[in-house]
């Protein structure tokens, strides 16, 4: 007999006499494996298996594939509480903010204005205010972290239009405002910038980011501004 993967080849030969003697002339070929295939993947609370095939018999062999780390985004939260989902198996958490004027989990400041539309910057390093989202309010604080990362920027037409707004918060992680952010916001009437006069002064703003709105002043750490430039030290 010819060898198979787990077998020897054997030849007999017989005597005369009828006695038969054997011995092994071909040593088992071994198996040929072919490359993994998954048939069911593993999650992060349940384990997967894959599967492969000999070539030259056919057998298959299976293996289980452990369970994958969580893998998760940024947190999200609301007034009382943060919460995030693991991407790679849906599994949610959620828990109460923790800490008295900052969450030490994910950097809520309590105050901040919730439901405001953000989207990741192309460097993937921050986030920028889009939209207003479901925020219907006259005073509206940006937060100065969003989902881990730093904001960065207000968007244009971010606020456009919005003439019921009288006061914002802008954090000094803002580093842009971009045109027409605040665009007939003709109500508004402070922006409450928490960094200095300077840093506020050396925020780029875009085309006409101002254009049509009351007539603002800029509260900074250091001083206020007024919709003019005019700067104010304390």
């Amino acid at each position: 007999s010819y060898a198979t993967c787990t077998e020897d080849g054997i030849e007999t030969r017989t005597c005369a006499c009828g006695i038969k003697e054997s011995r092994s002339w071909q040593e088992a070929k071994g198996h040929n494996w072919g490359e993994w295939e998954i048939t069911t993947d593993s999650t992060c609370s349940v384990e997967g298996s894959k599967t492969h095939q000999c070539s030259r018999c056919s057998i298959t062999q299976n293996e289980t594939i452990g369970i994958k780390d969580h893998k998760f985004e940024g947190w999200d939260f609301d007034e009382t509480k943060h919460f995030r989902k693991c991407i790679v198996g849906g599994e949610y958490y959620e828990e109460a903010h923790i800490g008295n004027n900052i969450c030490s989990v994910c950097q809520y400041k309590y105050g901040d204005t919730i439901g405001l539309k953000y989207a990741l910057n192309s460097h993937k390093d921050g986030y920028t205010v889009i939209d207003l989202g479901e925020v219907n309010a006259t005073e509206i604080k940006i937060p100065n972290v969003y989902k881990g990362l730093p904001v960065t920027s207000i968007g244009s037409s971010a606020f456009k239009n919005c003439s019921s707004l009288t006061s914002i918060t802008i954090p000094d992680s803002v580093t842009s405002i971009n045109n027409f952010a605040f665009k007939n916001c003709s109500s508004l009437e402070s922006i409450n910038f928490e960094g200095s006069t300077d840093e506020w002064k050396a925020i780029e703003k875009g085309n006409k980011w101002d254009y049509s709105t009351g007539y603002y002043t800029v509260y900074c750490t250091d001083g206020t501004v007024a919709k003019n430039g005019t700067v104010t030290k304390n």
